[in-house]
């Protein structure tokens, strides 16, 4: 079989977890009094049901909403020496919009592999020699050019970025070594598949600085 062929169903593609990460106000306008009964000589008192919500976002409470990559997909992947050796993707983490955001706080962002934490982003083998072989593959995030795990871990992952305004924006450079396929190839073929865990809060401005 020549190599071309054994290279075509070498995949590689990473999940990420969500396209927006929103935090929405219930709304708490719109009261009602409906349906009528009556009270007369013959039943001479009722009982009427009253209920209200209060919401989980108070009122002038923080809303935003942050956009981030859906999906990063490597494409196909060639073994070590065969050709260019780093695979880098482009994307970018946006604030989209937010309200009543006070001069003092930000809007933080951070990212973590789904299954590996702050120990590094992975992408593991789905399919064939790469599943049977407990196979994965490294990569990493660059965060307008910072290096994410060469940044502070925090509980919820690796700081992308503390936002203030709409249109607020960090780019993102996914970052792949194709160096890491070594040996025989046969060993490395199959699909390969991620996830990143995005997460965001309110904090104060210092708080990531």
């Amino acid at each position: 079989m020549s190599m071309k062929k054994k290279m075509a169903p070498f995949l590689a593609a990473a999940l990420l977890a969500a396209n927006a990460l929103p935090v929405m106000a219930v709304d708490v306008s719109g009261g009602d009094v409906s349906d009528i009964q009556d009270v007369t000589n013959a039943q001479q008192s009722g009982s009427t049901t009253v209920v209200a919500n209060v919401a989980e976002t108070d009122p002038g409470a923080v809303e935003y909403i942050v956009s981030v990559p859906k999906y990063v997909d490597f494409g196909g992947l060639k073994r070590n020496g065969e050709g260019e050796y780093n695979l880098v993707l482009n994307g970018k983490v946006k604030l989209t919009s937010v309200s009543n955001l006070d001069a003092s706080k930000r809007v933080a962002v951070l990212v973590q592999d789904a299954a590996n934490g702050t120990e590094g982003f992975r992408i593991y083998g789905q399919t064939g020699a790469a599943a049977s072989n407990n196979q994965y593959l490294v990569y990493n995030i660059l965060a307008n050019s910072n290096d994410l795990l060469a940044s502070t871990k925090y509980a919820n992952g690796f700081l992308i970025g503390a936002f203030q305004n709409a249109e607020d924006a960090v780019n993102l450079d996914f970052k792949l070594d194709q160096n890491q396929i070594t040996g025989e190839l046969d060993n490395w073929v199959g699909t390969y598949q991620g996830t990143l865990t995005f997460y965001s809060k309110v904090v104060d401005a210092a708080e990531y600085n």
